[in-house]
This record gives C-alpha cells, structure tokens and sequence, in this order.
C-alpha cells in the first residue's frame, strides 16, 4: 500500500493509511515562483488533489494522489494573507485564526466536508480519512487540537485525552536551544552560532 514521505505526511493532515490509495508515487511539481515555503504547500497540497495543473503558460497536468475530490491550479501570484474563520471539523464552531500562504488555486470536483465554515475547498476539505488545509497556524490552537488528536486516537482504538494547554512559544524555543547546547560536544555550539551570525 502506497505511503506518502515523511515530508508529505506532515503537511497533509492524514489521520490513517486510507485504503484507497494508489501505488505510484507523486510526480515531481515544477517550482513556482515565490518563496520556496508557499510553493511546497501549494505541491502538498496539490498531492492530494484529483489532478494537478501548472500554470496556464506551462500547460502541463499531473495525476494528484486522489485522496480528496479537488483539483489544484498553480498560479504565479502567491496568496498571502491572515485569516479568521470558524472551524466546521473537528470542533464545530471554534473560531480560528491562521496564515494562508500559497501558490495554487484550488476548487472542488466533488463531495467533501468542509474543514472550515463559509471557506470552501479552496481553504480546506476532508474526506474519509483524508484531510487537507492551506491554512497555516490551526495546530496552534489548543482546543483545535486536541480534537483534531483525539479523531486520531479513536481511529486507532485509543482513549481520548484531555486538552494540553502548549507552553508559550518563547519558553518552548528557550527549552529546546537548552536541549541542543546539552547535546553539543566541545565548541560545536559556539561554531554553529558563529556561522549564523556572520
């Protein structure tokens, strides 16, 4: 059974292996224009689709994984913009707040749920086990979450978990650049801080 690389994984929100998925592997995208951050979620986000397409000067199209009825265009203008919305799943009607940032255009072909209230498939969409958002951010949101977690866990035959209130961001990367200077031998710390800040 196909599985996506680690990197697509953790991009697109799969909650399980979905048995419906295909065997061959997703087909390289060309890189659009912009930074290299939007463009790989434009191509995640792509992956999922029912059919892939360059843009218009390119003309060229791509067969996506087909895990959600959508189909994505690339365009050149990047999207940038902050969002607030409503979420529609896990948690019904818990505002939202996130970046969107992206390169594609994307609409759907078929029946899926909404991810969001009022957004479409252009933001997000689910189906069965297949979920898919251009919206950055939505994990931050604690009670978000913790549901979204917990659909995880019982889909594995787990308990449900309580909502864990996420340290503030500061004390989270304070903690890890403690870890990462226990971890370091000799000067390889001061050599790395070194190369940074030139």
């Amino acid at each position: 059974m196909f599985s996506p690389p680690p990197r697509l994984r953790w991009r697109i929100w799969c909650v399980t292996r979905h048995p419906a998925w295909p065997s061959p592997s997703p087909r390289p995208m060309p890189q659009a224009a912009g930074s290299s951050a939007s463009a790989e979620a434009t191509r995640c986000w792509a992956s999922i689709s029912r059919t892939r397409e360059a843009p218009k000067a390119v003309r060229k199209r791509w067969p996506g994984l087909g895990l959600l009825p959508i189909d994505t265009i690339f365009e050149s203008e990047k999207r940038t913009r902050q969002q607030h919305c409503v979420s529609a799943w896990p948690l019904s009607g818990r505002p939202l707040a996130g970046y969107e940032i992206h390169h594609g255009q994307t609409r759907s072909t078929g029946r899926s749920e909404p991810l969001l209230l009022d957004a479409g498939a252009e933001l997000g969409c689910r189906r069965d086990r297949a979920v898919g958002c251009y919206l950055h951010g939505l994990l931050a949101d604690d009670e978000w979450r913790a549901a979204f977690l917990n659909v995880v866990r019982e889909d594995r035959g787990r308990a449900a978990e309580p909502v864990r209130i996420a340290d503030p961001v500061d004390l989270r990367l304070d903690r890890w650049a403690r870890h990462l200077r226990r971890s370091f031998r000799g000067d390889a710390w001061r050599r790395l801080l070194s190369h940074v800040t030139k």
